[in-house]
């Protein structure tokens, strides 16, 4: 059963360290309705700032918004999926119930379509690719979708708002081990993306402006840049319109344009402390602040820490945790050059992610 607002409110004061959860909760200006023109609206401020500099709101897992009971598991499970998997099946049995709601619920993280997340402001899109029956598809736990269909949502919305900039993050690659196999993949969505994507390091690379990305393609087309999670994938393509993400080492690969650090916690305290507890940034990469809780197996099998409410999907977590993680960023990153903010289910809290980046844009 989703949290109440009082069950809301009274989870996060019972929790140390978060505070402040009205503050973006009850604010008329998260209840309007996000823009998908946002930046062509905001280019006085941010046209002359260097894109890893520009706050941008963007989805963990943005692909996973089809995802049902009836979705088909997917092959490649390891780590936290199979966490997930391991820990549902388990309780499942316990309850002598179907498993398949409790992966959905501890799985699914975006309920609105990639053209919908677009247009409601968000700018970077989190897409982890597994290749299954020679088809690319979106997954996490669940298969949720085809790549095809989330890049043809990618380019419509190029075509109807091409003022706007889309980071777009393939950095999880499933089934696909060998170069040869990882350039394949390129080329699919260069195929798709066709005089879309940005021209990469060392032509462009984060520290352009806004004004800079947006003026230098000749054909005004090149909105998309293409994240790729396997530099040797990239040198091997010989394209020089991907650019390099192999983000969560620290200290990052030299070829690498993002550092994206998980925080692996259960709690949104936990994720608090992970962001504040980072190193500092390199002002000379995109950077992403990841505001997701990651399930452990205690708080599936419903005896981890926290009240007897206690969130019971990550739906119920986001309407736990993202409004500290808005609330923190509104206090302490004005100013900072805060860059890219991730969430699940971001539109709750409600919308408050796009108005927070606005803020720290200088709306």
């Amino acid at each position: 059963m989703p949290l109440s607002r009082r069950d809301v409110l009274k989870y996060a004061a019972a929790v140390p360290g978060v505070v402040g959860l009205s503050t973006l909760v009850a604010t008329p200006a998260a209840a309007k309705a996000a823009s998908a023109t946002w930046m062509a609206d905001m280019l006085q401020q941010i046209g002359d700032v260097p894109l890893c500099r520009v706050t941008l709101p963007g989805t963990h897992d943005s692909g996973t918004y089809p995802m049902t009971t009836r979705s088909a598991l997917d092959p490649y499970n390891e780590g936290a999926r199979l966490r997930v998997l391991v820990s549902a099946e388990r309780l499942a049995q316990q309850r002598g119930t179907s498993a398949r709601p409790l992966i959905v619920n501890w799985s699914k993280a975006q309920d609105l379509s990639i053209t919908d997340q677009l247009q409601a402001g968000i700018r970077y899109l989190d897409l982890r690719v597994s290749l299954v029956d020679s088809t690319y598809v979106l997954g996490h736990v669940l298969v949720c979708g085809t790549l095809d269909d989330a890049l043809q949502q990618v380019l419509m919305f190029t075509q109807q708002y091409p003022s706007e900039l889309i980071v777009v993050d393939v950095n999880h690659l499933y089934g696909m081990e060998t170069t040869e196999a990882q350039v394949a993949l390129i080329s699919f969505i260069a195929g798709i993306l066709d005089g879309r994507l940005v021209q990469g390091p060392p032509t462009l690379g984060p520290n352009n402006t806004v004004n800079e990305i947006l003026h230098h393609d000749p054909d005004d087309k090149a909105r998309v840049i293409l994240l790729f999670a396997s530099s040797a994938a990239i040198a091997a393509s010989g394209r020089t319109d991907v650019w390099c993400s192999e983000a969560e080492n620290f200290p990052p690969c030299e070829s690498s344009q993002i550092i994206s650090l998980w925080p692996d916690q259960p709690t949104a305290t936990g994720v608090l402390e992970h962001i504040t507890s980072q190193p500092e940034r390199d002002l000379n990469r995109f950077y992403v602040s990841q505001g997701q809780i990651t399930p452990s197996e205690e708080l599936i099998s419903d005896v981890g820490p926290g009240l007897s409410s206690h969130p019971g999907s990550l739906r119920e977590a986001a309407e736990l945790s993202n409004p500290e993680v808005l609330s923190m960023a509104a206090r302490e990153w004005q100013g900072t050059g805060a860059n890219i903010i991730i969430l699940d289910f971001f539109e709750l809290a409600p919308r408050g992610l796009l108005d927070v980046c606005k803020l720290l844009n200088g709306a």
